[in-house]
């Protein structure tokens, strides 16, 4: 199975619009805006998820943030 976000066929449309109810709840509790300040205002940049393994506790966001 071949997967296109811009084409994407029936069954994949549907599995993507289901994940997407589906975790949109339990995503918001863990996502988290970054900001950076540049000529003193400070600008919405990204986000990041809050992740804990162990006793390690990480924001993961894109590399290019």
């Amino acid at each position: 199975m071949t997967f296109s976000c811009k084409n994407p066929d029936l069954a994949n449309r549907q599995f993507t619009d289901l994940t997407s109810l589906e975790c949109r709840a339990r995503m918001s509790v863990v996502t988290v805006p970054l900001y950076n300040k540049q000529d003193e205002k400070t600008l919405l940049c990204g986000s990041g998820v809050l992740l804990q393994i162990a006793e390690k506790h990480f924001i993961v966001s894109a590399g290019h943030l």
